[in-house]
C-alpha cells in the first residue's frame, strides 16, 4: 500500500546582498515542475543569445535595470520592481543597464 503525502508550501526570501563584482545564483525553492532561483549580477548579464526549450523563465528586477534582447536584437527595458516572462523557446540575452 502506497501512502501519499500532501504537498507542503515553501516560504522563501528574496533578500540578497548587492554585489560589487561578479554574480551569484541561489536556488530558493524547487518542485518537480518549477524552480525559483535568485540571481544577482553586479554588471554584465547573460550576453549570449540562447533559449530554453523545456522551461519558461521569469525575471524580476529588484534593484537597477536590465535590458533584454530578442533574436532580432529588439530591446525590452525592465526597471526596478518590474518583471519579464520568457516562454520556453523564446531566444533572449540580457545585460544590466541601470
Amino acid at each position: 500500500m502506497t501512502v501519499e503525502t500532501a504537498p507542503k508550501a515553501q516560504v522563501f526570501s528574496l533578500k540578497t546582498p548587492l554585489l560589487s563584482s561578479g554574480r551569484s545564483d541561489l536556488t530558493v525553492a524547487r518542485t518537480d515542475q518549477m524552480g525559483v532561483r535568485l540571481k544577482v549580477y553586479a554588471e554584465g548579464g547573460e550576453n549570449g543569445l540562447h533559449t530554453h526549450t523545456d522551461e519558461d523563465h521569469a525575471f524580476v528586477i529588484l534593484e537597477g535595470q536590465a535590458t533584454f534582447y530578442d533574436r532580432d536584437e529588439n530591446p525590452t527595458v525592465v526597471n526596478k520592481h518590474q518583471g519579464i516572462m520568457l516562454p520556453r523557446g523564446a531566444f533572449y540575452r540580457f545585460q544590466s543597464t541601470g
